[in-house]
């Protein structure tokens, strides 16, 4: 029972437990003749307590001891230890046979001398070994013991120097492809540090080293094969090194994590690293001192996948942990960097920072030159296990920084990547993405959205998300992005996106909401398209008494559409934020988007809302600033080149309810279009309505139902009790030109149901078809009326257009015939005779005007040019056509156009 007790007391005492009872044989542990008359030699003895084989003799060079085998060997049940002389302090031991060394019992050094085994042909650790060994531990399959400038050969015993430098653990130059592995089966548990290096590493059984070092090398690869297979060094360093594949399978574990003090570090290099079914790297600290430090780089992929359950039996997720987990410690938690062309957590995969204490939780630093992927969950009894990367706080510390690199990065399936304080006081952390392309993508089975979160679910303010130079954002189906608060007093944090292109489709989601505190500052910057389709959304709500988010939206083209919105609002006694929306190309809200602010509840007012853009295609959509509330709509600001409203589309300030008041609209634009019962209103339900000014540079044009509103206690277009008092509103318009068709009954009105009806200004070089009236009608109207009180004023300034229609004259409907007004030979005039014409209307083809006035134009006399007989000719009848250089009068007083007979 003791044995099973808890994993780390079973590896504490167990060895020990089974050490004392086992039965002595003959250990298979043969000297050669390498080192002439200081060979090795084995004799029986007793060591601490227990019999055992003693192996003595060997080399002595200062403080070095050598020993040579032909074979070495402990069988199960067997206790053989290695003689430690005064002095000497490293214990340098080779085998030169052709068999692989078999450590079946105890292995140890009746001392506290260091321990280096080398055996080219393999170790292996039985099930039943186990280590008794006060210093350090180094076990190899290498060729040699470097020494200095020198070696202790294995292959080349020859070539052997025995010096009395202190020998170094580093083999890595002296493994090649033919050298042996090392198997372990056994529970091993140096006091001092722990060194293997070999061609492969297999663990199938525990590692500890008591607070020493721990450095694992392969020259292909190491395996942790199940949840016995672990590596623990109670505070020391542990690092893992491989040229192939390092793989933790089936719970296994390697942690730095002591029981008090400082953690160590953890380092992995490898060309690729696998970990499944709740395997875990993880340093921490459990009371007090720092946490470790966990660094991992790859040259290939790293996949962390599953879950599973731990030599505890506690189930959990596959990850890179590094945390501090005792709530009243000290103790801190230790950064996370990871370095990898190809990074996946997959099904439950994690890499994660926490702490429970006071203290911050650790930094996330990952760089991936390829692709990282966050994707999925595992399913539990006990819930789902997100893949993500985490760098949470459980108390009132802060959660950690994320700082992730990659071209692409990828969250999907219910993936996450948070840095949430989720403790009484804690804040979120910071989130620093750079990433080219970035999808966010789903939901999980029970529906948590696939997200970049910096949250506080508390009293701490959430953490700020910065994502940078991306080419394309893409959250699909129920993503999301937030940076929301939740608690008392608590403040949503700061989002800043750039990216070439933005897209939110399918009920995907950007949020920056806070419960009780201020929402904070979102700023996005797109430089191509910025869409949302599909009832997703962008929102900074205020629930209580802070301030909704501020909003500042730069993009070339924004898009909104099919039930999306961007919305900055309050629910309290804050005022909402302002959003500011800029555009190089335009601005389209179609199909039942909208883009508003508003206040619903409470105090509070609404925030400004400001588009500025060459082109605002409202089709079908909504740009407004509404108040539920006793606080006033805010206000709408429009800059543009071009504005166009369309098919119910409608730019609105609203006060609804009773006591709502609501805001201006200002509009300055080139061209304003409204068409298909386009709107532009500025209405409240009891209170005074708004101020519409519009200013086009070009023309205001109203087709189809068109109207441009600013009513009181209208009720055809609000949810409202019955109207108040209020009166109209003003609408002031100057344009060039304001066009409508009287038929297509729109209307620019400034009226009021119980109040006094507004007031309607316009100057325009011209008004066409459309005109004031006292009432509304089925034609194009300009009112300020009222249902019951006063009507207002309606004061329209053009230029005197009456010059046009006065010079119309009614002209006969008959056919000219130019025959009869066409002299047929030159005209003859006495001196004497003398004569007048009068010209009325002003040439041109026939016309009818219904009302026009006879125009007449001043007569003069037409003089004979002399007294002289004419010697030419008179013309017969048939002559040529003589071009006519005026009109005469003939005896008869007919007008004709000839030409003066000469002479």
């Amino acid at each position: 029972m003791l044995c099973s007790h808890r994993w780390y007391l079973a590896l504490l005492l167990c060895p020990w437990f089974s050490s004392i009872a086992a039965p002595i044989t003959l250990a298979q542990v043969v000297p050669d003749a390498t080192l002439g008359t200081e060979q090795s030699q084995i004799a029986p003895g007793v060591v601490r307590g227990g019999t055992a084989e003693l192996i003595q003799g060997g080399a002595v060079r200062g403080n070095n001891l050598f020993h040579s085998f032909l074979e070495f060997n402990v069988n199960a049940g067997q206790r053989v230890y290695f003689a430690n002389p005064v002095g000497i302090e490293s214990i340098l031991s080779r085998v030169t046979g052709n068999t692989p060394s078999s450590i079946a019992g105890t292995l140890g050094v009746d001392g506290a001398a260091d321990l280096f085994l080398i055996n080219p042909k393999g170790l292996v650790f039985g099930e039943s070994s186990s280590l008794d060994i006060q210093g350090a531990f180094h076990a190899s399959t290498a060729s040699a013991i470097p020494l200095g400038d020198g070696i202790y050969s294995a292959t080349a015993p020859e070539q052997s120097t025995l010096l009395t430098v202190k020998p170094r653990a580093l083999f890595s130059s002296y493994l090649s492809d033919t050298a042996g592995d090392i198997q372990n089966k056994g529970q091993l548990r140096p006091q001092g540090n722990l060194t293997f290096a070999a061609n492969t590493i297999d663990f199938q059984g525990p590692v500890i080293a008591d607070g020493g070092n721990i450095s694992f090398f392969a020259r292909r690869d190491i395996a942790f094969n199940s949840s016995g297979a672990y590596a623990w060094s109670l505070g020391g360093n542990i690092a893992l090194e491989s040229g192939g594949s390092i793989s933790l399978l089936d719970g296994a574990q390697v942690d730095t994590a002591p029981f008090d003090g400082n953690s160590g570090d953890l380092n992995v290099n490898a060309q690729h690293l696998t970990m499944t079914n709740g395997a875990q790297l993880k340093t921490g600290s459990f009371f007090s001192g720092l946490g470790g430090n966990l660094t991992v780089n790859v040259t290939g992929t790293i996949s962390l996948s599953g879950i599973g359950f731990d030599p505890s039996g506690n189930l959990g997720s596959t990850g890179l942990i590094a945390s501090s987990l005792v709530p009243s410690s000290t103790g801190t938690s230790g950064n996370i960097r990871v370095t990898a062309p190809v990074l996946k957590l997959l099904n439950g995969g994690s890499i994660g920072t926490q702490t429970l204490n006071e203290q911050p939780a650790g930094a996330i630093t990952i760089n991936a030159p390829s692709t990282i992927q966050v994707s999925g969950v595992a399913n539990s009894p006990s819930g789902e296990f997100r893949s993500a990367i985490s760098a949470s706080s459980g108390s009132n510390a802060a959660a950690g920084q994320i700082n992730l690199t990659a071209p692409q990065l990828v969250i999907d399936g219910g993936g996450s990547i948070g840095a949430s304080g989720v403790g009484t006081f804690g804040p979120g952390g910071t989130i620093d993405i750079t990433a080219r392309q970035i999808l966010v993508d789903g939901v999980s089975p029970d529906g948590e959205p696939s997200n970049i979160v910096s949250r506080s679910l508390f009293l701490g303010n959430a953490g700020n998300i910065l994502i940078r130079d991306a080419q394309v954002i893409q959250l699909t189906n129920g993503a999301q992005i937030d940076i929301s608060a939740s608690g008392p007093g608590a403040s949503s944090g700061n989002l800043t996106l750039n990216t070439e292109d933005l897209a939110l489709a399918n009920n995907s989601k950007i949020l920056a909401n806070s419960i009780f505190g201020n929402a904070g500052q979102v700023n996005i910057i797109v430089t191509g398209n910025f869409t949302l389709t599909t009832n997703s959304s962008v929102t900074g709500d205020n629930f209580t008494s802070g301030s909704g988010a501020q909003f500042s939206v730069q993009a070339n083209r924004l898009r909104v559409e099919d039930g999306s919105f961007i919305s900055t609002s309050t629910f309290g006694a804050g005022d909402a934020g302002n959003l500011d929306i800029q555009a190089t190309e335009a601005v389209e809200i179609l199909n039942n988007g909208f883009v508003s602010t508003g206040t619903f509840t409470g105090r509070g007012d609404g925030g400004n809302l400001t588009i500025s853009v060459p082109l605002l295609l409202i089709d079908k959509g909504l740009v407004e600033s509404n108040s539920f509330s006793s606080g006033a709509a805010g206000n709408i600001i429009l800059n543009v080149a071009n504005l166009l409203i369309r098919n119910r589309g409608e730019v609105a300030v609203r006060g609804i309810f009773e006591s709502a008041n609501t805001g201006d609209i200002t509009i300055n634009a080139g061209i304003i279009q409204l068409e298909d019962e386009g709107k532009i209103s500025a209405s409240s339900s009891s209170q005074n309505g708004g101020n519409i000014s519009l200013t086009a540079d070009k023309r205001l044009v109203l087709r189809r139902n068109a109207l441009i509103d600013a009513n009181a206690g209208d009720s055809r277009d609000l949810i409202t009790p019955p109207p108040g008092t209020g009166n109209g509103g003003n609408v002031r318009i100057s344009a060039p030109f304001v066009v409508g068709i009287p038929g297509e009954n729109s209307d620019i009105v400034a009226t009021a149901s119980l109040g006094n009806g507004g007031r309607v200004d316009i100057e325009a070089r011209g008004l066409f078809g459309i005109e004031s009236r006292s009432q509304r009608t089925f034609l194009s109207d300009i009112t300020a009326s009222s249902d019951v009180g006063l009507s207002g004023t309606v004061a329209v300034n053009t230029p005197d257009n009456s010059f046009i229609e006065n010079n119309l004259a009614s002209l006969p409907d008959n056919t000219i015939d130019t025959a009869a007004l066409t002299a047929r030979s030159c005209i003859a005039r006495s001196n004497q005779n003398q004569g007048s014409f009068v010209v009325v209307g002003r040439g041109g083809l026939p016309q009818r005007p219904s009302e026009g006035n006879i125009v007449t134009f001043p007569t003069g006399a037409v003089r004979a040019r002399g007294h002289k007989q004419s010697q030419s000719r008179v013309p017969s009848i048939n002559s040529a056509f003589l071009e006519p250089d005026g009109m005469y009068r003939l005896s008869d007083g007919r007008l004709v156009l000839g030409r003066m007979c000469p002479g």
